[in-house]
């Protein structure tokens, strides 16, 4: 399992959105677009497979993501 990672664009940190995964499921990701509410910056993020990273180091952004669970953090976008 690792983590979906994106780069916030006001601080220039690497961002967890939440997401757990299988590497797999990540490279067979579509290219839709979510919105983050970012935990360094209090913005919202739109973003897509395009701009994330896959992580195997779960410890990204650990104790800072809102809901453990991931899922709540990310919603299809507008």
């Amino acid at each position: 399992m690792g983590v979906i990672t994106i780069l916030c664009p006001n601080t220039g940190r690497q961002v967890s959105t939440g997401i757990r995964l299988e590497r797999a499921h990540f490279e067979r990701m579509r290219s839709t677009s979510f919105t983050l509410t970012c935990w360094a910056c209090g913005g919202e993020h739109v973003w897509s497979k395009r701009w994330a990273t896959f992580s195997d180091d779960e410890s990204v952004g650990e104790g800072l993501i809102a809901d453990t669970a991931g899922r709540e953090l990310a919603r299809p976008g507008r």
